[in-house]
C-alpha cells in the first residue's frame, strides 16, 4: 500500500511524474542476462502505468494495478516519458 500511495498523488503534487514499471524475467537468470568485460545486456518484458490521481483506498495490504498491454516498458518508451517529464509535458 505505500508504494501504491507513493505513486498515485495527482501530479500538481510532485515535481517529477512517477510511472510504476513492472519487468517480467524468467527465473532462471541466463536466459535473461547476459555479461562481457565491457558490457551488460538485460532481456525483459515490461509494461507501464500512471497512478497519478488514483483514488484512496480501505485496502490495507495490497492493490491489484492493471497494466495496460499497450503500454509497453521497452527502453524507447522509458526514454520517450523521461524526455515528456522534462520539457513537464506529462
Amino acid at each position: 500500500m505505500k508504494n501504491y500511495n507513493d505513486l498515485r498523488p495527482p501530479t500538481l503534487d510532485v515535481k517529477v511524474p512517477r510511472f510504476l514499471l513492472v519487468v517480467v524475467v524468467p527465473l532462471h537468470p541466463p536466459d535473461w542476462i547476459a555479461t562481457a568485460p565491457d558490457a551488460l545486456s538485460l532481456q525483459f518484458r515490461g509494461h507501464w502505468v500512471s497512478l497519478a490521481g488514483r483514488s484512496a483506498t480501505s485496502n490495507t495490504t495490497s492493490v491489484a494495478v492493471e497494466l495496460p498491454a499497450t503500454n509497453r516498458g521497452d527502453p524507447a518508451t522509458v526514454e520517450h516519458l523521461m524526455v515528456e517529464a522534462s520539457h513537464g509535458r506529462i
